[in-house]
C-alpha cells in the first residue's frame, strides 16, 4: 500500500522530474494511454466544465470549448454540480484556494484558505455531499457552507461542521459543541462537552464527565448519569455507572439487568448508515447505525474503510473483495484495492515470476477497474496512483519486476 501512496503525493505535487528517471513512473489518460504530463491538454467534461491545462497553469472551459476561466492556476478539481476548485500557491504562506461556477463567476467573490467536503472527505479531493459544500474564510479561519447554487447557506463563523449522514450537521462553535437542523439551519447548541455520532436516532453526550443520551432536537432523553455510554444497537447500548460495572440499557435509559450478552466493540468507522465494529477478537463487522442491526458478521480480519460508497475488506481465509454500505460483496478475486477516484477504482492481483536464477518470485500487477468490477485499464503496471483531472501516475509492471528482482538480490 506504501507505493499506492507514493504515486498519489507524487501526482499530487507534480514533483516527477527526477524520479521519473529513477524509477521510470509514467502518466496515463483514462484509456491507458501514455502520455506527457508537462504537454498542454483538455479533461472529458464533467457536469458542464472541462478542466484544461496550458503552459503548466489549469482553468476551465464549458462543453462548448469557450474558456470561462483562464489557465493560470497550479491545482484544479471538477467537483460537479458545475463548479470547478483551484488552487495558487504564493511564494510564501498556504495556497489559496478559488471556487467558480460553470459561467466562470467566483463564488462568493473572495477566495478561501479550504475547500472540503462537510463529510469529511481528503481535503485534495472536495465534492457536495447532500447539496453541501464546506469552505473556510482566510481571514477569520471560520467554517460555513454554500449549496449547489452557490450560495452562502450556513455563515462562516464555526469551527467546524461535518455532515455524515443524518437530519443534523455536527457544529462547533466558540469550543461549544452542537447540532444543526440540516433543512432550517437552525442552530441546536448544546451545553455539553462531547458529542458522539447518532445510532438509532440517539447520540450519546458528555457532561462534567457524565453521559447520557439526546435525540435530533438536542433534548435530553437519557439523563447524563453514566460513566460512560456506547452506541444502541438493536435496541441497547452498553454504558458503565457508577460502580463502575458494565451495564446494558434500552432506548429509554432502563438498565436491563442480567443481560446475557455483553458488548465489548470498538467503533471504528462511521460512515452515513454504515459503521464499522471490531470485537474483542478483533474481527470487524459492518453494522446499520439507523436501524440497529448488523449488516454483516464478525468476518473481516482488518480494519475496513468506507472511501466513495466502497470498503476493502479481508477475511479469515485472506480473500479481499469489496463490499457496498448495504454489506454485499460487488467485485471479488483481486488482492487488494486502493481507493476509486473519478469513477475508476484502483485494484492489483499476485503474479509469481521466476527472476534470472529461477527463484520464484510474488510480484503485484496492478489495473483500474470501474463500479461493477469491470476491468478499465488493463493490469500492466507495478504500481498506480488515483486519477485527478483525467491523469494517473503509474510504473510499468516490467520495470516494477526488475526493480524488485534486483531489490530481492542485495
Amino acid at each position: 500500500m506504501k507505493k499506492y501512496f507514493l504515486l498519489f503525493l507524487l501526482f499530487l505535487f507534480n514533483i516527477i522530474c527526477i524520479h521519473a528517471q529513477e524509477e521510470k513512473l509514467i502518466w496515463i489518460d483514462r484509456s491507458g494511454n501514455t502520455i506527457d504530463p508537462a504537454a498542454d491538454y483538455t479533461d472529458e467534461e464533467y457536469d458542464g466544465v472541462i478542466i484544461y491545462r496550458e503552459n503548466n497553469k489549469y482553468g476551465f472551459k464549458n462543453p462548448v470549448g469557450q474558456i470561462k476561466v483562464e489557465a493560470r492556476y497550479d491545482l484544479a478539481k471538477n467537483i460537479g454540480k458545475g463548479f470547478a476548485a483551484f488552487a495558487y500557491s504564493p511564494t510564501s504562506g498556504d495556497p489559496i484556494c478559488y471556487l467558480f461556477n460553470q459561467n466562470g463567476k467566483m463564488v462568493h467573490g473572495s477566495p478561501f484558505k479550504k475547500i472540503f467536503s462537510v463529510n469529511g472527505a481528503t481535503e485534495d479531493e472536495p465534492y457536495f455531499y447532500d447539496g453541501l459544500l464546506a469552505i473556510q474564510s482566510i481571514s477569520i479561519g471560520k467554517v460555513g457552507c454554500i449549496d449547489t447554487s452557490g450560495h452562502l447557506v450556513v455563515p462562516e463563523i464555526y469551527d467546524y461542521i461535518r455532515d455524515i449522514g443524518d437530519p443534523v450537521l455536527y457544529i462547533g462553535k466558540n469550543g461549544v459543541q452542537g447540532l444543526m437542523n440540516k433543512k432550517t439551519k437552525e442552530e441546536i447548541l448544546t451545553k455539553y462537552d462531547q458529542i458522539k455520532e447518532f445510532s438509532q436516532g440517539l447520540a450519546a453526550v458528555s457532561k462534567k464527565g457524565k453521559w447520557g443520551y439526546i435525540n435530533y432536537e438536542g433534548k435530553e432523553v437519557i439523563a447524563a448519569k453514566f460513566n460512560s455510554a456506547g452506541y444502541f444497537f438493536d435496541d441497547h447500548a452498553s454504558v458503565i455507572t457508577d460502580e463502575k460495572a458494565n451495564k446494558i440499557i434500552n432506548l429509554k435509559g432502563e438498565i436491563i439487568e442480567n443481560a446475557a450478552y455483553v458488548w465489548s466493540f470498538q467503533v471504528m468507522q462511521i460512515y452515513e448508515n454504515a459503521m464499522f465494529v471490531k470485537n474483542e477478537k478483533q474481527m470487524s463487522a459492518l453494522a446499520d447505525r439507523f436501524t440497529g442491526k448488523y449488516l454483516t458478521g464478525f468476518n473481516f480480519k482488518n480494519d475496513p474503510r468506507f472511501v466513495d460508497d466502497y470498503a476493502a475488506c479481508v477475511d479469515t481465509t485472506d480473500a479481499c473483495f469489496l463490499i457496498n454500505r448495504k454489506g454485499q460483496a460487488i467485485i471479488k478475486g483481486y488482492d487488494g484495492f486502493g481507493n476509486m477516484n473519478e469513477g475508476l477504482i484502483c485494484a492489483w492481483k499476485k503474479e509469481t515470476v521466476k527472476d534470472a536464477s529461477g527463484k520464484i518470485l510474488t510480484l503485484e500487477k496492478s489495473g483500474y477497474l470501474d463500479a461493477r468490477g469491470n476491468i478499465i485499464i488493463p493490469f500492466n503496471f507495478g504500481g498506480i496512483g488515483c486519477f485527478r483531472n483525467g491523469l494517473a501516475l503509474v510504473m510499468k509492471f516490467e520495470d516494477y519486476k526488475n526493480y524488485m528482482i534486483a531489490k530481492q538480490k542485495k
